[in-house]
């Protein structure tokens, strides 16, 4: 599962992302200047059998943010989360 954090903004802006279910480590942090984008890769099929539930969230907008779940197929049986 492939993340790409794009700032927009005038000013360097601090992104996290945390688990919200499925993992036990994180969150993780990304400042992103302005204008800019960062990229990341979590591997959910390896950990979790493809299942992934994680939010974003920004440090300029306390009201921001993006929550993403659902379960990555691969055409190989798997367990329902």
């Amino acid at each position: 599962m492939w993340f790409r954090l794009s700032n927009a903004s005038t000013a360097a802006v601090k992104f996290t992302l945390g688990s919200n279910n499925y993992r036990t480590d994180g969150p993780w942090t990304y400042t992103v200047p302005a204008g800019g984008s960062t990229e990341d890769y979590f591997n959910a099929v390896a950990g979790q059998n493809g299942w992934y539930d994680c939010t974003v969230t920004a440090d300029a907008d306390s009201t921001w943010s993006r929550r993403y779940t659902g379960h990555i197929e691969t055409g190989a049986a798997s367990i329902s989360g």
